[in-house]
């Protein structure tokens, strides 16, 4: 397992898709993406993390500086999920492109992102 996590720390893109992890899975997580610079790509599409998950993953990627690229298709996040993706938008400036395709966001969701897109530059 210490071996995973060190590829885990040198890696530029890791790909999670459809590996059944849920929003438990995403707190353990916490502390190696805080550290971690050399990851640019983090795809976690497929996964079942819903708005929580998304909150959690949010919280550790408020400081995050190496990530770019946020993968995060049909991961079961919706409207409230989605004000939290726009408040880390707010925040990160690192983060350049989530992906959020087939997921739950409705129309209360996207005025925030929207409104997050301009001020991550």
């Amino acid at each position: 397992m210490h071996h995973c996590f060190f590829l885990f720390q040198v890696a530029e893109e890791v790909n999670f898709a459809a590996n059944g992890i849920t929003t438990e899975g995403i707190k353990a997580f916490d502390g190696i993406l805080q550290s971690n610079i050399s990851l640019k790509v983090l795809n976690l599409s497929g996964n079942n993390i819903g708005d929580e998950g998304a909150k959690v993953l949010c919280d550790i990627l408020v400081d995050n500086s190496g990530i770019q690229k946020l993968q995060l298709n049909s991961t079961n996040i919706g409207d409230e999920g989605a004000k939290v993706i726009a408040e880390l938008l707010k925040k990160n400036s690192t983060l350049r492109t989530i992906d959020l395709n087939n997921n739950l966001i409705d129309y209360s969701g996207l005025p925030g992102l929207a409104e997050a897109l301009p001020e991550n530059k």
